[in-house]
């Protein structure tokens, strides 16, 4: 079954973004809820062929590179995506960006719902256990 579609109303602008259930993780016991970014995501390139931008260009033309973040010496580049049409284009980018030779890691970007901070999932797995 599909999840309906989740719609945005950012600066007197509609954006609808599909819906993949409810986005949270736990700290301690209580779930902290996170909002998917209509117009964000994070990628990892695989290789030194050329910059991030050239790289995306050849990707997701309609994709702009808005910053790197580095982690633990590997980079990371927030990207940006256009609205289409009232509809989010981060799915579709997504998906063309998982096909590409030179992207190593790509996902949905987040922000929390009370400071709207950005989290911006990487290939590392932090696990708590008690």
């Amino acid at each position: 079954m599909k999840a309906p579609a989740r719609t945005i109303q950012a600066a007197a602008v509609k954006v609808v973004v599909p819906s993949r259930g409810q986005d949270f993780y736990y700290f301690g016991n209580a779930p902290v809820m996170l909002d998917r970014s209509a117009t964000e995501v994070v990628v990892a390139f695989a290789t030194d062929r050329g910059s991030a931008a050239s790289l995306l260009a050849e990707a997701a033309p309609i994709a702009t590179v808005s910053s790197e973040v580095l982690v633990e010496g590997r980079a990371f580049h927030i990207i940006t995506v256009p609205i289409d049409n009232g509809t989010s284009a981060v799915p579709s980018v997504i998906e063309q960006l998982r096909v590409s030779p030179d992207v190593e890691l790509v996902a949905d970007v987040f922000h929390y719902r009370k400071s709207g901070q950005l989290l911006a999932p990487t290939d590392e797995i932090v696990v708590k256990l008690k």
